[in-house]
């Protein structure tokens, strides 16, 4: 944490009670020039003055300041020693000593300076505050705080030391006694920024979020000229899930501190959450604009335009990185990057050797295991996914905990979900007004993006891809549990909100034929059904081994269902239970299903996709099968397969469970089932 401590080198002293009237008036001389701005008469003046050996610690303790003040610390520390040989007991040069050392980087030699007894005899209690401030900032917290505690015992309207000793109780462990310290501080000096910042993140330290938010805002109103606390806001915002409040803080502070590059960063990647990936891309640009030797900015940009799907923007930031004083690694990383997107992996993995270890572990993780599967090397290419996902189960959102809940959600839902419990919804009417969307759903790495590209590439067709308006119904529900008892009224509510949730994300034609592409979508049957009896469903088919496998290979965002991909055990779960799932409520609720398999739409498109436009009730036209026109011309792709929908149809991935057999084995009873029922063999 910050601490408020301010001092300045004391350029005067006390006298010698008897020195002669040449020495007074250089004294006085020096002193007055001292005062005006005048180092350089000052100087000369302090240096007659020590030619004369009378009452050398006067002229040596002012040389001291006067080259501290100039930046030359190795000289003044020089003079202060002198001045202390002389007069060892004088606390004004002993200070300015301390100071001196501090600000040389010397801080072991600055809290020898200030050894403890001397410390106690000073009445002002400003040697002690120096070795107060040295000991919290060396590491010894719990010392600092004795010493700032003697300090406020004879000082207690000292709001700096209050400050202070809040800053080394709460780095001590003791969080309650250092925001009660904290308290007193801002009691006594109110308008004191860096206490009351100090006071709002001690609050978030003992987790009292509610009234660490309160003295933020009341912070960030105090001082509307401050980027801090708006900073601070967004952090809290952020761990509480309120993403979008995150990034109108961070917006708010961005454009109080404009030339803050670490700021930028911290924006561009809360836009890059948010998918307002031009914005993204701006803030990262402005961030290397302000800071071109700014490492992080450049590997930041570098996986953006990988996102984003544009792959021409790397090679110039390649040369641009290799131009500048980027550190080498870097350099590395992004010419990984363009070699595995032109194809040169061999040359691709010779870079990524020279990326240091903790330079974005995950990617390059990633990375390596791509071109070692490209060029046929299954068990490193495993090793190399295996280490992504290992190092993705660190992530500080505990994604495995998450997984887990999204897994017991899934599993308490199906058990709800009975023929009974079915019979028992109230029967109304069908719903009127705007026509129920069609649903893609299937195991996520099953073609849906592929799919729903070509669909995309129909004049008729709207496509609203992985967008969170069924997820925001069934929050609005309070769960499942509430569907039997919906009335007509209510149903119609729900539709509503969830045509204006997919409003926010893509502007509705009441012309169009709206296409909810989202693969789980599988678990929210129940949802979709109540508000959209009359819905149609696309299920989107592949085999299940290749599914798996593309799913742990992925590096996805780790969102709660996302995260069950990080181990082959809990993704063969999902799978089993997702398909389990869907085939219960599919017969039992009799939807109107069409299905579509992966392997057979890239290898005779025509075939596999005419009888899915009948279904659908839409004319064909041979160009919707080029999807990379469609694709190219789409805008950002939000899924994982953001780079794969703009290459030809290949057929490269068909069977590459194959050569991964050997890791899969464990997890091949789990899917044995659903290969064989999806038409599959092994």
């Amino acid at each position: 944490m910050p601490t408020t401590l301010f001092l300045s080198y004391d350029p005067g002293m006390a006298a010698n009670p008897t020195p002669s009237a040449p020495t007074v008036r250089l004294i006085q001389r020096a002193l007055a020039c001292a005062r005006s701005g005048d180092a350089a008469g000052a100087r000369a003046a302090a240096q007659a003055g020590l030619k004369g050996n009378e009452a050398p610690e006067i002229f040596h303790a002012l040389l001291g300041s006067l080259e501290c003040q100039a930046g030359n610390f190795a000289a003044g520390i020089r003079h202060f020693h002198s001045a202390l040989e002389h007069k060892p007991d004088d606390i004004a040069v002993r200070c300015n000593l301390v100071r001196a050392l501090t600000d040389s980087g010397d801080m072991a030699g600055a809290l020898d300076a200030c050894p403890e007894p001397l410390c106690r005899t000073d009445a002002s209690r400003r040697l002690l505050r120096l070795r107060a401030y040295l000991l919290l900032h060396g590491g010894e917290p719990a010392a600092a705080a004795a010493a700032y505690r003697d300090i406020v015992a004879t000082t207690p309207g000292d709001f700096e030391s209050w400050n202070n000793l809040g800053n080394a109780l709460a780095a001590s462990g003791e969080s309650d006694a250092g925001l009660a310290a904290m308290d007193k501080a801002v009691a006594l000096q109110p308008r004191n920024a860096p206490a009351r910042f100090n006071q709002a993140t001690t609050l978030v330290q003992l987790n009292r979020l509610a009234e660490a938010e309160a003295a933020l805002k009341t912070y960030s109103r105090d001082f509307p000229g401050d980027e801090k606390p708006r900073v601070q806001l967004a952090a809290l915002a952020k761990i509480q899930g309120r993403d979008t409040e995150a990034l109108q803080w961070l917006e708010e502070a961005a454009q109080l501190a404009p030339q803050d590059a670490t700021l930028q960063i911290r924006l561009g990647i809360e836009r890059q959450f948010a998918w307002q990936m031009d914005g993204a891309e701006t803030a990262f640009r402005n961030a290397l604009t302000l800071n071109p030797s700014l490492d992080e900015a450049y590997v930041l940009l570098a996986l953006h335009l990988e996102l984003s799907n544009q792959p021409e923007g790397i090679a110039p930031l390649v040369q641009a990185a290799r131009a500048g004083d980027i550190g080498a690694g870097v350099t590395h990383f992004l010419a990984a990057l363009q070699c595995r997107r032109e194809g040169r992996f061999e040359q691709g993995l010779a870079e990524l050797d020279q990326v240091p270890v903790d330079l974005e572990p995950v990617q390059v993780a990633h990375l390596r295991g791509q071109c070692h599967d490209r060029l046929g090397h299954a068990g490193q290419a495993f090793e190399a996914f295996a280490q992504m996902n290992r190092l993705q189960q660190q992530d500080p959102s505990e994604p495995l905990r998450r997984a887990s809940e999204y897994r017991t959600t899934l599993t308490r839902n199906r058990e709800l979900v009975t023929a009974q419990w079915h019979a028992s919804w109230r029967r109304e009417a069908p719903p009127t007004g705007r026509a129920a969307p069609v649903f893609l759903v299937g195991f996520p790495r099953s073609g849906t993006t592929l799919l729903d590209t070509i669909l995309m590439g129909h004049a008729r067709v709207q496509v609203l891809e992985e967008r969170p308006p069924v997820a925001v119904v069934e929050r609005e529900l309070g769960g499942i549990a509430a569907l039997p008892t919906l009335s007509a009224a209510d149903i119609a509510g729900f539709r509503d909100l969830y045509f204006k949730e997919a409003q926010r994300w893509i502007d509705l034609r009441e012309d169009a034929l709206l296409i909810d592409k989202s693969p789980l979508h599988l678990n929210r049957v129940p949802v979709i059904h109540r508000l959209f009896p009359e819905a149609r469903f696309v299920l989107a088919l592949r085999h299940p081994l290749d599914v798996l496998l593309s799913c742990y290979i992925t590096n996805f965002r780790l969102n709660n269902a996302m995260s069950c991909f990080l181990e082959l055990d809990s993704a063969a779960w999902l799978y089993d239970q997702s398909f389990g799932y869907w085939e219960q409520c599919r017969q039992m609720m009799n939807l109107d299903c069409h299905t579509v398999h992966y392997e057979r739409m890239v290898e005779n498109s025509n075939a596999e996709l005419r009888p899915l436009f009948d279904w659908l009730g839409l004319e064909w036209a041979d160009k919707v099968l080029d999807h990379q026109r469609t694709a190219s011309g789409r805008g950002l792709i939000t899924t994982a397969s953001y780079a794969q929908v703009t290459e030809p149809l290949y057929t490269r991935a068909k069977g590459r469970w194959q050569r991964y057999r050997p890791w899969l084995e464990p997890v091949i009873p789990t899917l044995q089932p659903w290969i064989e029922r999806h038409g599959y063999t092994i």
